[in-house]
C-alpha cells in the first residue's frame, strides 16, 4: 500500500483523480493525493475512507474490518450483483389478535432478568436509536454486549438499531428476549432492527420496503404498534452512505417523508436511524413537509447531543488525520397524530459514550440517541 510519505510524481490520470476527489469531498488536490495514495489510487475507496474512516479497501489487506459506507456491496447482495431486492428474514414475526409472539424461550440461559417496574410512569415513552457498527469486527462481542447492557440499563420502550449483522442480531435477541420482541429488517449482510418492550408495547404489524435503487441493500422497516391508547407507526432506516451517493440518499429521504405523511392520521409516527444526511440535502428536496419535524430541534437543539458521529471525541475509527469531522448523521423525525391526546418528545440525549474497560473502545463509532416522549 502506498503511504502519505511517498514522494513519487503523479501522472495525468492520477492528477485527474485528485481533481475528482477534491470535487466530491470539497477539499483540495493536495489532500486528495494523500487519500488516493493511501488507497492505491482507487477513487471510491479513497472517498469512502475520507468520509467514513474505513481502511478495508485498497487490496483487502484488512479483511472484513469495514466501517460505515465502505462495503463490497456486490458481495453483500443475495444475488452478488448489488441488487437491493427484498429478502425474507429467517426470523418470521407473527401476531395473533395484536398480541406479540412470546420469544422468551429464545433467552434460555440469558443474563437478563429485568421485570417491569411497577411504578413506571404510564404517560412516558422512551426510544433509543443507534448505529451499532456491526461491520467493524474488532471487539465485536464486547461492543455488542455493551449495547445490550445499555439497553437493559435504560430499558427504552422502543429500540431502533442500524448496522446489525446476523451474528449480532442473534446475540441481541437472546440477551434481550425476556423483555423485548426483536424484528429484523433482513437476514443477510447488514440491516436494521426494531426491539419493542413486551410489557409496554403491543405489536400489530410490520413491513419491510426495499429502496429499489439502493446500491447498499438499504430499506425501510416499519412497525405498527400501540402504547396505552396511542397508535404508533415506528420507522427506521439506514440511508445511503457517503457524499457521492447524495442523490440516492435524498431520494430515500423523500420516500421516508412520504411514508410518514401517508400513515394513518390517528397514529403518531416516529422515524429514527442513521440518515447520513447533510443539512443542505434536506433543503435540496424542499425541506421538511409541513407535518414533519426534527425531534432534536423540538427538544431545543441541545448542543451536547448534536453530532452523533464525532471523530473529535470517538476514536473507534483508525483516523490518522488532523481534520476531525463531526456530523449529525443519526436523526429522529416526528409526525403528530390528529388525536386529542398527544405523545410529544421531551428530552434528547446521547448514550454509549463510555469506553469499555476491556478494550478501551466505545460500543460503536456512533453515539446512541435516547429520547423520551410524554402523553399530553
Amino acid at each position: 500500500m502506498a503511504t502519505a510519505a511517498s514522494t513519487e510524481s503523479i501522472n495525468s490520470d492520477q492528477r485527474q483523480l485528485c481533481k475528482e476527489f477534491a470535487s466530491i469531498t470539497g477539499t483540495d488536490v493536495s489532500l486528495a493525493e494523500y487519500y488516493l495514495r493511501e488507497k492505491e489510487w482507487q477513487l471510491e475507496a479513497a472517498v469512502n475512507f475520507y468520509f467514513d474512516g474505513s481502511d478495508s479497501a485498497g487490496g483487502g489487506s484488512h479483511g472484513n474490518n469495514y466501517d460505515d459506507g465502505d462495503l463490497d456491496h456486490a458481495s453483500m447482495s443475495p444475488s452478488g450483483s448489488g441488487s437491493s431486492r427484498s429478502t425474507t428474514p429467517d426470523l418470521v414475526v407473527t401476531y395473533e389478535s395484536g398480541v406479540p409472539v412470546d420469544y422468551s424461550h429464545v433467552g434460555n440461559g440469558c443474563e437478563s432478568t429485568e421485570v417491569e417496574t411497577p411504578g413506571m410512569d404510564p404517560t412516558m415513552l422512551s426510544l433509543l436509536t443507534w448505529n451499532i457498527d456491526g461491520l467493524d469486527e474488532r471487539n465485536i462481542t464486547e461492543r455488542t454486549k455493551a449495547v445490550c447492557t445499555t439497553i437493559k440499563s435504560h430499558l427504552p420502550d422502543i429500540v431502533y438499531l442500524q448496522e446489525v449483522i446476523p451474528e449480532t442480531f442473534a446475540y441481541i435477541e437472546t440477551l434481550c428476549s425476556p423483555t423485548y420482541v426483536a424484528i429484523p429488517g433482513n437476514s443477510l449482510g447488514y440491516f436494521t432492527a426494531v426491539l419493542v418492550k413486551k410489557s409496554r408495547i403491543t405489536l400489530m404489524d410490520h413491513s419491510i420496503e426495499p429502496f429499489s435503487t439502493s446500491q447498499m441493500m438499504r430499506n425501510i422497516l416499519s412497525v405498527k404498534a400501540r402504547f396505552s391508547n396511542h397508535n404508533l407507526v415506528l420507522i427506521t432506516s439506514h440511508l445511503e452512505s457517503t457524499k457521492e451517493h447524495a442523490t440516492e440518499r435524498k431520494k430515500q429521504l423523500g420516500i421516508v417523508f412520504q411514508e410518514m405523511c401517508v400513515a394513518d392520521p390517528r397514529s403518531t409516527v416516529i422515524f429514527g436511524g442513521d440518515t447520513n444526511l447533510r443539512d443542505k440535502e434536506i433543503m435540496d428536496i424542499g425541506g421538511f413537509p409541513a407535518e414533519i419535524r426534527d425531534i432534536w430541534q423540538m427538544c431545543g437543539s441541545p448542543s451536547d447531543a448534536q453530532y452523533s458521529w464525532d471523530i473529535s471525541k470517538n476514536d473507534n475509527l483508525d483516523w490518522r488525520f488532523k481534520n476531525k469531522p463531526r456530523c449529525r448523521f443519526d436523526r429522529l423525525f416526528f409526525r403528530d397524530s390528529n388525536e386529542t391526546s398527544k405523545l410529544l418528545p421531551q428530552t434528547f440525549r446521547f448514550v454509549g459514550m463510555e469506553r469499555l474497560a476491556s478494550c478501551g473502545r466505545f460500543p460503536s463509532d456512533h453515539w446512541g440517541i435516547l429520547c423520551q416522549f410524554k402523553v399530553q
